[in-house]
């Protein structure tokens, strides 16, 4: 299955060169496509069998209202960091079908001042209690949140 993620780009300052973040941003110009503009694109790579399916990142209730409004195919999945718990985007989104995806859901090397939940204390304490790795335990919560929590590695795998 392949599925299209709507993406709405933003550099990290503390993550990269800052020569590098000067070279690219003065390269760019200000676009300012409307997002149903860009979905409509992304509708066509459904119909013409491209992708499965498409879907956003961290769109809010009123957002989805809005892209709902004006699409023929509905997002599949919405993005969403597992760190912030958003309780009202879960509910709208089971209730409207979406899927909640947890991005990075043990922790984002590339934002190295961000939370990271592999490190709080509650999860050391709980990996005792129950026996449990870390990993073991923040997967297991994202999936009973209801989240498709597909962990990521930047580690290249051993043979």
């Amino acid at each position: 299955m392949l599925i299209y993620i709507l993406c709405i780009g933003r550099f990290h300052r503390n993550s990269m060169d800052t020569n590098f973040l000067n070279e690219i941003q003065s390269g760019l110009k200000d676009a300012r496509v409307p997002i149903i503009d860009t979905w409509r694109a992304m509708e066509k790579l459904v119909k013409d069998g491209k992708a499965c399916s498409i879907g956003v990142p961290n769109f809010t209730i009123p957002m989805h209202g809005d892209l709902l409004s004006k699409c023929e195919n509905p997002p599949a999945v919405n993005q969403v960091h597992p760190g912030l718990p958003q309780e009202e985007t879960l509910a709208y989104c089971k209730s409207e079908n979406i899927i909640l995806a947890a991005y990075s859901p043990l922790v984002n090397p590339v934002f190295l001042d961000a939370f990271k939940p592999i490190e709080e204390p509650i999860i050391f304490e709980l990996t005792k209690k129950y026996s449990k790795t870390s990993v073991q335990l923040l997967l297991n919560w994202g999936i009973n949140r209801g989240y498709a929590v597909i962990p990521k590695s930047v580690t290249p795998p051993s043979n």
